[in-house]
């Protein structure tokens, strides 16, 4: 404002009045500020002293909670240990009257068992004394057991008897079949090898005859051709040397025919005579020459004959040989097929002795398989009720804990909700005392600006009256308007400064109300996901102890099977080592047998052969030595004659050179000729040691094939059987899996629930957070009044629970008392039986000692597969142990998770807090502007 309106000259003297209602404004602003002072003292006061009281009630509510709380799980915990006890005390009851009932069966077993054996080797000792006597007994027994049974088992007689006349027929019709088969094969092999023989024989008989013809014709080919060659060279050769002498003799006369004409007629005439006379010589040594040859050739084809002849008398004896050793090898195949036909009766007599065996001994097996299994179907039912009562149990413990869950979900949301809308009650309440505390101001100011517009009017009024004053009273005014401004604005800067700090106070305090909210918040948090945790563990550890117990119980039930199996086992195997052995000493009694006559045999065939082999040898070196020592003295001869000759004759001696070389290649060829004669000698042999070795390979292979037949019928029967157990525990583990899945979709959801509740409850949080501290007392007595309710229910759910448990236990009671009875019952039928068996003893004991080994065979198989099923069920639980050990480790790995989401969530709301003070503090300084803004246009105005 303009305060030069007092500055005119002639302005008046101020009136008393006017200052006397200056100094009271500044009386009543001073007494105004006071009494704000001690406002906002008490209220300062109050605030303390309710924060107070407040904390003071929830410390004391909490301790009470705390109290009841650990009072509570103590009861629970004393509760757990009691049901524990008493399950501990009622499984030990049932284990040892199981224990007691098994021991008791067993000594009774093993009593008859001994009775049975000692009654056995009684009777067999009498048997081997007195077989006649018994024979006449028997038969009057059967007699009299024949008219006594005839009415309860007739009818199964005429059963049993269709089946065995079906399964004779089916058998005898296969046996049949395959005999017809084999004896068809065996005469198709014997009918090929005869012709495969033969044909060999044959052929091998034509291909000596034309070998030896070949050889004959090109041995005469090629000595004639030599002969021819040689008498055709020699000829050439004269005539060769003629020729030349002639034109020798022709040159040298034309030449001096003219000079010697006359003086050598003479000479040539004699000459002429001379060469006559030589020629003449010659011709006769040719002539000479040519009856040597032929004599030669007419010796060398006179020993050609002479070898065919005694390689036709070779042949001869070595084809009686060889008939003979067909003749012998059919005898010895008749006989061998003659033995055969004995064998395949005497095994088809012993196959229907054996099956009749088999089927009585089939009928026994199958009676002791349904015993069996009805023992495993009783095994399995206890169990079955024992694997229900764990369920039942766990199901009871999921029910507690979900409702439990449940009610500490419900009143912490209730708790929350509450302190939410105390919190917004108190919130509402604040922001109307901070807008009634900005009308106060705003009417504050509003009578401000009244007072200085009166001011202003007497202001004017003054200015008039200020021309009127002197110097000395415009100083004055001067002084008072400039304390009177700074008082204002001292005022002004007062009421800014208390209205700030009371909003920072108020600010404060909202803050620290939402952090101990959020303090509170946590703990309950942690507190209930602490009882969460400490009931997961709790549950586990009684399904731990549960699965001990149950698993302990199942190691002591095999254990005493398997020392029954290994007891068996033991027996078993003496008595397959006694059957072995006595098999083992009969086949090798029936190998010896067979070996000797087969070894006589080959002797006597390698002695006849070896023999014949041996002459064959020696005639054959003596009749070469002595050809070799005739051709060699002919060669010496005719060498001897070739010298005398000289040059004119070398051509002879290279052809008695040849004829030498092959004489000695058709020496070479019959000692291969011989080779291959004891090589076809040696093939026979070992064509009839193969046929010997068919035959006994035959009936070892139709032994084989019965054997393999009677194993095949029982692992199909053992097949059916072990896929019926198989079906039967893949549809109890598909259940178990179903009940598992449906419990962990059950805690899936729950989980999913808890977080879409917290997310709710995170926003509301969000929403809520300025409410005041009005409502707490009576929340807190109501969430407290809550949870005792929720203690008492949970109480009496304990007790029901109890109670059921009590009510169960006494069934299982009643349930072992009745199995007690059935037992009992079970004993006396077996007493009847024992009494019906003994009847049958007597007739069945030459039976039973054929057919121990048999069924301890089968036992032994079946205790096999029985170990073999064992352990794979042991190694599914095992694995399903493994599978839960992974899924608590996945439930704790989501537990970390929802952790980390938590404080994520915690970081988020931390954020939008700082954004909406900062918010809230652009708005302050907004509002703070405004307000200038205003109090500056008052101020204009």
């Amino acid at each position: 404002m303009d305060w030069d309106i007092f500055k005119d000259e002639n302005s008046g003297i101020i009136k008393e009045s006017e200052i006397d209602s200056a100094k009271m404004i500044l009386r009543l602003s001073s007494e105004l500020k006071e009494k704000e002072d001690e406002l906002s003292g008490i209220r300062s006061k109050t605030f303390e002293e309710i924060q107070r009281v407040s904390k003071a009630k929830e410390l004391e509510f909490e301790a009470l909670a705390k109290a009841q709380e650990e009072k509570n799980l103590k009861k629970e915990q004393e509760l757990a240990n009691l049901l524990i006890e008493k399950e501990s005390r009622l499984w030990q009851k049932y284990k040892s009257l199981l224990e007691d009932g098994l021991s008791k069966h067993r000594l009774e077993i093993e009593e008859e068992k001994g009775k049975i054996r000692k009654a056995s080797e009684e009777k067999e000792l009498e048997i081997k004394k007195q077989r006649e006597k018994l024979k006449e007994e028997t038969e009057k027994l059967f007699k009299l057991w024949q008219t006594e049974k005839e009415t309860e088992s007739f009818q199964e007689k005429e059963i049993f008897a269709k089946q065995l006349s079906f399964l004779k027929e089916n058998y005898q019709k296969e046996i049949s079949e395959r005999v017809r088969q084999l004896e068809d094969i065996s005469s198709k092999k014997i009918d090929y090898i005869r012709e495969s023989l033969d044909k060999k024989h044959a052929l091998e008989l034509e291909k000596i005859r034309t070998d030896f013809q070949n050889e004959r014709t090109l041995s005469l080919n090629n000595l004639a051709l030599k002969m021819n060659e040689e008498f055709r060279q020699n000829q050439e050769a004269l005539y060769a040397e003629y020729q030349k002498y002639l034109n020798e003799n022709r040159q040298f006369l034309n030449a001096q025919s003219e000079q010697r004409l006359r003086g050598l007629e003479e000479e040539y005439g004699a000459r002429f005579e001379t060469l006559k006379a030589s020629l003449r010589e010659k011709e006769l040594e040719l002539e000479n020459s040519k009856a040597a040859g032929a004599e030669a050739n007419n010796k060398f084809l006179a020993s050609l004959a002479a070898r065919e002849e005694e390689i036709k008398i070779k042949k001869e004896l070595l084809e009686k040989e060889f008939r003979e050793k067909e003749f012998s090898l059919k005898n010895e195949m008749e006989r061998l097929e003659l033995t055969f036909l004995e064998k395949t009766k005497r095994e088809k007599k012993e196959v229907e002795n054996r099956k009749l065996e088999l089927e009585t001994d089939f009928e026994t097996k199958n009676k002791k398989l349904s015993e069996s299994e009805k023992e495993l179907e009783e095994k399995r039912e206890q169990l079955g009720l024992f694997r229900t009562e764990i369920e039942t149990l766990l199901k009871t413990k999921e029910t507690e804990i979900v409702s439990l869950y449940k009610g500490f979900n419900e009143t912490f949301q209730k708790t929350v909700e509450e302190n939410f809308k105390i919190k917004e009650r108190a919130a509402l309440l604040g922001i109307r005392e901070l807008k009634a505390k900005t009308e106060e101001i705003l009417r504050e100011k509003t009578e401000a600006a009244e007072k200085i517009e009166k001011l202003s009017l007497e202001l004017l009024d003054m200015r008039k009256k200020e021309k009127e004053l002197t110097a000395s009273s415009k100083v004055a005014v001067e002084r008072l308007r400039e304390e009177l401004g700074g008082k204002e604005a001292e005022a002004e800067e007062k009421i800014r400064e208390k209205y700030n700090q009371k909003l920072a106070f108020e600010i404060k305090k909202m803050q620290e109300t939402i952090k101990e909210r959020k303090r509170e918040s946590e703990e309950q948090k942690r507190v209930i996901f602490s009882q969460m945790e400490a009931a997961n563990l709790n549950s586990l550890a009684i399904l731990s102890e549960k699965d001990e117990e149950f698993k302990s119980a199942l190691k002591n039930l095999m254990e005493a099977g398997n020392r029954e199996t290994a007891e068996r086992e033991k027996k078993f195997t003496q008595e397959l080592l006694l059957v072995k052995n006595q098999f083992e000493a009969e086949l090798g009694k029936i190998k010896k047998r067979y070996e000797e006559k087969l070894e006589k045999q080959r002797r006597d065939a390698e002695q006849s052969s070896g023999q014949k082999e041996k002459r064959l040898a020696e005639k054959m070196s003596a009749e070469f030595e002595a050809q070799k020592l005739k051709d060699l003295k002919e060669a010496e001869q005719k060498i001897a004659l070739v010298k005398e000759e000289l040059s004119k004759k070398e051509s002879e001696n290279s052809g008695l050179k040849e004829e030498l070389e092959f004489a000695k290649n058709e020496t070479s060829k019959f000692e291969k000729e011989t080779t291959l004669l004891r090589e076809r000698i040696s093939e026979l042999n070992g064509e009839k040691q193969a046929l010997m070795e068919e035959t006994s390979l035959k009936a070892i292979h139709l032994n084989r094939a019965l054997e393999k037949e009677y194993s095949e019928k029982l692992e199909l029967l053992e097949e059916n059987y072990l896929k019926y157990v198989e079906e039967l525990s893949g549809n109890f583990e598909e259940n178990g899996k179903k009940m598992r899945l449906d419990f962990f979709s059950k805690l899936d959801r729950i989980k999913t629930d808890f977080e879409t509740k917290y997310r709710n409850e995170t926003e509301s949080l969000e929403q809520s957070y300025l409410q005041r501290e009005a409502g707490i007392l009576k929340s807190m007595e109501e969430t407290y009044l809550l949870k005792e309710k929720a203690m008492k229910t949970r109480y009496e759910q304990l007790e029901q629970s109890y109670h059921n448990i009590l009510m169960q236990k006494a069934q299982e009671i009643d349930k072992d008392i009745a199995l007690g009875k059935n037992i009992e019952e079970l004993k006396k039928e077996l007493d009847r039986k024992n009494t019906e068996l003994s009847d049958k003893i007597l007739s069945l004991e030459t039976v039973l000692r054929r057919k121990k080994e048999e069924l301890e065979n089968d036992y032994g198989a079946r205790i096999k597969t029985m170990n073999e099923d064992y352990h794979i069920k042991f190694s599914q639980l095992e694995t399903e142990k493994s599978k839960l050990k992974n899924l608590l480790d996945q439930e704790k790995q989501i537990v970390d998770n929802l952790q980390k989401r938590e404080l994520q969530l915690q970081e988020n709301y931390t954020k939008k807090e700082q954004e909406l003070k900062k918010e809230f503090d652009t708005a302050r300084e907004n509002l703070e502007k405004d307000y200038q803004k205003k109090l500056k246009g008052a101020n204009k105005q």
